[in-house]
């Protein structure tokens, strides 16, 4: 906040916040499954290659492992098969 590209997650995750509070302190609460997250747990999340790059500014990724083709070659192939329309 102020929101500067839109970005936002979808998520399991409930937040509470308070916007008033500095940058960095705003975060009162997180909780996943019913139970406030562990700061000291790893926990394994699934996104894009885009977000997992740091796009939408989401840096806080830790150690990436990449599974399947990227987003950006299955749009690429899909377009090569469907284009142009004949």
């Amino acid at each position: 906040m102020p929101v500067e590209n839109g970005g936002f997650a979808q998520t399991d995750l409930s937040v509470v916040y308070n916007q008033f509070a500095a940058p960095g302190k705003r975060i009162i609460r997180v909780v996943y499954n019913g139970k406030p997250i562990d700061k000291n747990a790893t926990y394994r999340v699934a996104t894009n290659d885009f977000m997992a790059a740091g796009g939408d500014g989401y840096t806080m990724f830790g150690r990436i492992l990449s599974e399947g083709d990227l987003l950006s070659e299955v749009v690429i192939d899909y377009l090569s098969q469907m284009y142009p329309v004949r």
